[in-house]
């Protein structure tokens, strides 16, 4: 998927064109679909020595090599001021970036506060593991609502 379709569909806005078709309730839960993760510097280094046992050293980029046709990040190469690695199975890639796991590997990265060329601040804006279902209902809704109207019509 292209960097710039990838960012514009994570950015999507669900709110917008869902009210319509959910309830109340089903909109309670939001921090699924689309969530936000930031890490400074030091902490992103120490997550990843942790979680990967490998001493990255700083973090200069989190970069997505591949993604799939579905915006999840396939491989993600980590470069850092020791080692580049590139991570090649999403469930590592989310299991690395996370004390737990991320809600999904359908990410982008923004960086801020270079000091050296280094980021001092990273933050993963992603779509998260809800969307086949979270789409499915949303369908099944939409079509549902159609059925009735044409029914009363």
């Amino acid at each position: 998927m292209d960097p710039a379709v990838a960012r514009s569909f994570l950015q999507y806005d669900r709110q917008a064109n869902t009210s319509q078709v959910l309830n109340n309730y089903d909109q309670e839960t939001t921090d699924f679909y689309r969530w936000k993760v930031a890490y400074t510097q030091t902490e992103l280094s120490e997550l990843l020595s942790r979680r990967s046992g490998i001493d990255f050293g700083e973090i200069m980029a989190l970069i997505p090599v591949k993604r799939g046709e579905s915006g999840r990040i396939i491989e993600l190469k980590i470069v850092g001021t020791k080692q580049t690695v590139i991570v090649g199975k999403e469930l590592e890639i989310r299991k690395w970036l996370s004390e737990s796991h991320l809600y999904s590997s359908a990410f982008v990265v923004d960086t801020s506060e270079l000091i050296n060329d280094i980021p001092q601040h990273f933050t993963l804006t992603g779509a998260g593991w809800v969307m086949a279902w979270d789409f499915a209902r949303l369908v099944q809704r939409s079509w549902g609502k159609k059925v009735i109207s044409t029914i009363r019509s």
